[in-house]
């Protein structure tokens, strides 16, 4: 049988509906057709956090981006202002960054 038309149920009030819906389907089609109920989380997936944010937040600032950039005894807002500045290839010097 061809698949029918989506139906979204997003809400808890319409759960009680459910049995309801399953019995009109199953008369109507003859005990045929069957509904399936298809969770789908749509939780906002990033994959990378937008380059400010990451240099400003969740950096870890390490001992050694500190010695790799020569600021050992700059605080710790200057070494991530610096290391927001340089260019994408010279960041590369740092190896894998580290993320909290």
């Amino acid at each position: 049988m061809p698949n029918g038309p989506l139906l979204r149920i997003g809400d808890d009030r319409f759960i009680p509906g459910i049995p309801e819906l399953v019995e009109v389907v199953r008369r109507a089609s003859d005990g045929r057709m069957r509904l399936l109920i298809q969770l789908i989380d749509f939780l906002a997936m990033r994959r990378r956090p937008e380059r400010g944010r990451y240099f400003e937040r969740l950096l870890q600032i390490t001992p050694e981006h500190r010695e790799k950039i020569g600021m050992h005894d700059a605080s710790e807002s200057a070494v991530r202002e610096r290391l927001a500045r340089w260019k994408r290839k010279r960041r590369t010097v740092l190896g894998s960054y580290t993320a909290q």
